[in-house]
Protein backbone atom coordinates (compact mmCIF):
# COMPACT_ATOMS: atom_id res chain seq x y z
CA UNK A 1 0.00 0.00 0.00
CA UNK A 2 1.32 3.59 -0.91
CA UNK A 3 1.45 6.53 1.32
CA UNK A 4 -0.81 8.17 -0.44
CA UNK A 5 -3.18 5.03 0.27
CA UNK A 6 -2.68 4.96 3.83
CA UNK A 7 -2.80 8.62 4.60
CA UNK A 8 -6.16 8.87 2.30
CA UNK A 9 -7.87 5.73 4.99
CA UNK A 10 -6.57 7.59 7.93
CA UNK A 11 -8.04 11.28 7.43
CA UNK A 12 -11.25 12.80 8.76
CA UNK A 13 -13.56 13.40 5.63
CA UNK A 14 -13.53 17.37 5.60
CA UNK A 15 -9.96 16.66 5.34
CA UNK A 16 -10.34 14.48 2.55
CA UNK A 17 -12.71 16.98 1.36
CA UNK A 18 -10.24 19.43 1.75
CA UNK A 19 -7.66 17.23 -0.28
CA UNK A 20 -9.68 16.91 -3.13
CA UNK A 21 -10.68 20.73 -3.50
CA UNK A 22 -7.36 22.07 -2.83
CA UNK A 23 -4.76 19.70 -4.21
CA UNK A 24 -6.90 17.05 -6.47
CA UNK A 25 -5.71 18.90 -10.16
CA UNK A 26 -2.00 18.65 -9.13
CA UNK A 27 -2.09 14.84 -8.42
CA UNK A 28 -1.00 11.88 -11.43
CA UNK A 29 -3.29 10.28 -12.70
CA UNK A 30 -2.84 6.91 -10.27
CA UNK A 31 -2.96 9.62 -7.32
CA UNK A 32 -6.43 11.24 -8.49
CA UNK A 33 -7.32 7.53 -8.62
CA UNK A 34 -6.67 6.71 -5.10
CA UNK A 35 -8.43 9.74 -3.94
CA UNK A 36 -11.43 9.08 -6.02
CA UNK A 37 -11.72 5.74 -4.73
CA UNK A 38 -11.18 6.93 -1.02
CA UNK A 39 -14.04 9.69 -1.99
CA UNK A 40 -16.45 6.86 -3.61
CA UNK A 41 -15.65 4.47 -0.28
CA UNK A 42 -16.93 7.00 2.12
CA UNK A 43 -19.91 8.06 -0.03
CA UNK A 44 -18.74 11.33 -1.02
CA UNK A 45 -20.04 12.66 -3.92
CA UNK A 46 -17.32 14.81 -6.06
CA UNK A 47 -20.53 17.07 -6.99
CA UNK A 48 -20.90 17.78 -3.30
CA UNK A 49 -17.47 17.83 -2.00
CA UNK A 50 -17.93 21.77 -0.57
CA UNK A 51 -20.78 20.48 2.34
CA UNK A 52 -18.09 18.07 3.77
CA UNK A 53 -15.63 21.19 4.13
CA UNK A 54 -15.53 22.80 7.71
CA UNK A 55 -16.43 26.31 8.44
CA UNK A 56 -14.44 28.50 10.99
CA UNK A 57 -16.16 28.79 14.93
CA UNK A 58 -14.98 29.87 18.06
CA UNK A 59 -13.39 26.27 18.86
CA UNK A 60 -11.33 26.18 15.48
CA UNK A 61 -10.06 30.21 15.70
CA UNK A 62 -8.75 28.89 19.11
CA UNK A 63 -7.02 26.05 17.28
CA UNK A 64 -5.76 28.29 14.87
CA UNK A 65 -4.67 31.09 17.30
CA UNK A 66 -2.55 28.34 18.87
CA UNK A 67 -1.37 26.81 15.50
CA UNK A 68 -2.37 23.56 16.11
CA UNK A 69 -4.38 23.51 13.25
CA UNK A 70 -4.13 25.05 9.64
CA UNK A 71 -6.35 28.20 8.95
CA UNK A 72 -7.38 26.83 5.43
CA UNK A 73 -8.50 23.21 5.82
CA UNK A 74 -8.69 22.94 9.61
CA UNK A 75 -6.80 19.89 9.35
CA UNK A 76 -3.87 19.28 12.30
CA UNK A 77 -1.47 17.16 9.62
CA UNK A 78 1.74 18.92 9.41
CA UNK A 79 5.18 18.53 8.44
CA UNK A 80 7.98 20.78 7.80
CA UNK A 81 9.41 22.05 4.62
CA UNK A 82 12.72 23.28 4.09
CA UNK A 83 12.85 25.59 0.97
CA UNK A 84 16.07 27.70 0.32
CA UNK A 85 15.24 31.50 0.37
CA UNK A 86 17.49 34.63 -0.51
CA UNK A 87 18.23 38.12 0.37
CA UNK A 88 19.99 40.24 -2.12
CA UNK A 89 21.83 43.44 -0.77
CA UNK A 90 23.34 45.72 -3.83
CA UNK A 91 25.31 42.87 -5.67
CA UNK A 92 25.49 40.33 -3.33
CA UNK A 93 22.94 37.69 -2.62
CA UNK A 94 23.19 35.60 0.50
CA UNK A 95 20.81 32.13 0.08
CA UNK A 96 19.26 29.85 3.31
CA UNK A 97 17.63 27.49 4.41
CA UNK A 98 14.36 28.03 6.31
CA UNK A 99 11.62 25.80 7.35
CA UNK A 100 8.45 26.07 7.21
CA UNK A 101 5.11 24.46 9.03
CA UNK A 102 3.00 23.53 6.14
CA UNK A 103 -0.40 21.26 6.29
CA UNK A 104 -0.19 17.80 4.54
CA UNK A 105 -3.63 18.32 3.08
CA UNK A 106 -3.74 21.75 1.37
CA UNK A 107 -0.07 22.97 1.40
CA UNK A 108 -0.99 25.82 3.39
CA UNK A 109 2.06 27.32 5.36
CA UNK A 110 1.07 30.32 7.29
CA UNK A 111 4.55 30.13 8.38
CA UNK A 112 5.88 31.02 4.50
CA UNK A 113 3.25 33.99 4.36
CA UNK A 114 4.39 35.37 8.02
CA UNK A 115 7.96 34.93 6.62
CA UNK A 116 7.11 36.94 3.21
CA UNK A 117 5.64 39.41 5.28
CA UNK A 118 8.46 40.08 7.31
CA UNK A 119 10.87 39.97 4.31
CA UNK A 120 8.93 42.66 2.33
CA UNK A 121 8.93 45.07 5.68
CA UNK A 122 12.58 44.69 6.01
CA UNK A 123 14.63 47.58 4.55
CA UNK A 124 17.48 47.44 2.48
CA UNK A 125 19.92 49.04 3.86
CA UNK A 126 22.97 47.55 5.49
CA UNK A 127 22.67 47.16 8.80
CA UNK A 128 19.45 45.22 7.81
CA UNK A 129 21.11 42.79 5.76
CA UNK A 130 24.24 42.56 8.75
CA UNK A 131 21.46 41.89 11.64
CA UNK A 132 19.88 39.55 9.21
CA UNK A 133 23.38 37.58 8.10
CA UNK A 134 24.06 37.01 12.02
CA UNK A 135 20.29 36.16 13.00
CA UNK A 136 20.69 33.05 10.12
CA UNK A 137 24.16 31.83 10.56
Amino acid sequence: MSKLELFVKEIEDYELASLYHYRFNSFMPYSKKIILNEVKKRNIREDNINRYLMTENAELKNKISKREICPRCFSNEFYNSKEKESVTFQYETHEYEMDYKTCLVCLYSQDKIDHKKEKRKRSSNLFSFLNFLRRNR
